[in-house]
C-alpha cells in the first residue's frame, strides 16, 4: 500500500510540474533579426559548424 501512494504522489507532483511548466515567454534580442537567419557570429563553433560561436 505504500508504494501504490508513493506511486501516486509521483504521479501528482510530475503533473503539476507539467503545468507550472507550461508558462510562456519572450526572448529578444538586437543582435537577431526576425524571421532573418543567423549570422556567422552567432553559429556554433564546433561539432562540424564554424561560426564566430559569439552569444547574442
Amino acid at each position: 500500500m505504500k508504494r501504490v501512494a508513493t506511486l501516486a504522489a509521483g504521479i501528482v507532483a510530475a503533473i503539476s510540474f507539467n503545468v507550472s511548466a507550461a508558462q510562456s515567454f519572450t526572448l529578444s534580442s538586437s543582435d537577431i533579426s526576425a524571421n532573418k537567419p543567423l549570422t556567422e557570429n552567432q553559429i556554433f563553433q564546433g561539432f562540424g559548424c564554424s561560426g564566430a560561436n559569439i552569444s547574442p
